[in-house]
């Protein structure tokens, strides 16, 4: 197959639409079961043997009744139980495990280790009926589901890697020249008072992914009928910040104004990506090259300057997405290794539903919370729906 012919096998999105269908199953408009991925752990070990009895769930803390829970294991059901329906024009929660992988790289350098993370999806985690969307700080790329069939997976993975290295070189060269532009500022500042607080924001915006952004993905991924995953790629990085100094001493004013314009409203976007069922999974590369190579206090005035780090609001953002929705966040130099975790702990789950006591189609937010009876194992979930 030609170059040209491998290249549209990779269609850019804008804007990407998937098929209707939410984390709701409707019985012929007579009930309502909730879906409920649920992963239980003792320990490191997931724990495969439960029953439907084995389970409790409680909606805004009152007990509900579960219809079916389904051991999952990747695009497979290796076990199933549920209760019989209660009228004969009613039917049983049929799962929907047709699997949307969305991978976002939220980095400045395409690591070795995280070309091996895409090497790894490809070649053996994807399964032929999965669709897959890959967004770099430049564009986002969806395969087509005949490309599997019709190319070798090393060869989408080559051509996939290379796509992303670009975008990220883009990205990685714009960064340098802003960063070689305020070492210069600071290296005058002392003398001439120049500012560099026009560079320091220009570096901040080069990072696209903000509360919109976020939105906009679970808006898009909103409407897949089936399972959805998501996996963050974010790299740790740091800034030479100016101390400034008052009456009273060290001022945190800077810092704040510089990180006040990258606050998210946590609540909102936690309830719509749960509501919405996106499993969000958080994967912080822990090694950093920039504020050594490139931002080291000690080529300037240390007692004017600090290495500051300005990933802490977008980690605490990131964690609390990824617990809300039941997936996991890994710190690691290794992004590899932290992908491979993260996708085994996604694919394998209790796929429990129930039915709502009383549910009204009020548009109020339902809190969810399943346990393990007469067991202390870890169980992690999303955190509720909207009920509309």
């Amino acid at each position: 197959m030609s170059k040209r012919s491998l290249f549209y096998l990779l269609i850019i999105l804008a804007p990407i639409f998937f098929f209707s269908g939410l984390q709701k199953y409707q019985e012929e408009a007579l009930a309502i079961n909730i879906s409920v991925p649920v992963r239980v752990f003792d320990g490191q070990n997931f724990i495969e043997n439960l029953t439907k009895e084995d389970f409790l769930v409680y909606e805004d803390g009152v007990p509900q009744p579960i219809t079916a829970v389904y051991l999952i294991k990747k695009t497979r059901i290796i076990h199933q139980e549920a209760e019989k329906p209660r009228q004969a024009e009613t039917s049983l929660p049929s799962p929907n495990l047709a699997r949307r992988i969305v991978l976002v790289f939220e980095i400045n350098e395409f690591l070795p280790k995280c070309e091996e993370a895409v090497d790894f999806l490809i070649k053996e985690a994807l399964q032929p009926q999965d669709k897959l969307t890959v967004i770099t700080p430049v564009r986002a790329y969806n395969l087509k589901g005949e490309a599997l069939q019709r190319l070798s997976r090393e060869a989408i993975a080559r051509q996939l890697k290379e796509k992303i290295r670009q975008d990220i070189w883009r990205v990685n060269v714009e960064l340098r020249n802003l960063i070689s532009d305020y070492k210069t500022l600071m290296n005058s500042q002392w003398r001439a008072g120049i500012s560099g607080q026009d560079i320091l924001y220009k570096i901040k915006n080069l990072k696209f992914l903000d509360e919109k952004q976020l939105i906009k993905f679970a808006e898009i991924l909103k409407n897949f009928d089936g399972q959805k995953y998501l996996f963050l790629f974010y790299q740790e990085e740091e800034l030479l910040m100016k101390k400034i100094f008052d009456d009273t001493g060290q001022s945190e004013f800077q810092k704040m104004q510089f990180i006040k314009d990258i606050r998210f409203d946590v609540q909102k976007i936690k309830r719509l990506f749960a509501d919405y069922g996106v499993h969000f999974n958080f994967l912080f590369i822990t090694k950093v090259k920039w504020s050594n190579q490139l931002m080291d206090v000690t080529e300037f005035a240390p007692q004017q300057y600090e290495n500051f780090k300005i990933t802490g609001e977008f980690f605490s953002v990131f964690y609390n997405l990824a617990k809300a929705t039941g997936g996991v966040t890994l710190s690691s130099q290794n992004p590899e290794a932290a992908f491979k975790k993260a996708v085994e702990v996604a694919e394998n789950y209790y796929l429990l539903y129930y039915r709502p006591l009383n549910y009204q189609a009020d548009g109020k937010f339902r809190q969810i919370k399943v346990v393990v009876r007469n067991r202390n194992y870890k169980v992690i979930h999303r955190l509720g729906y909207v009920a509309d």
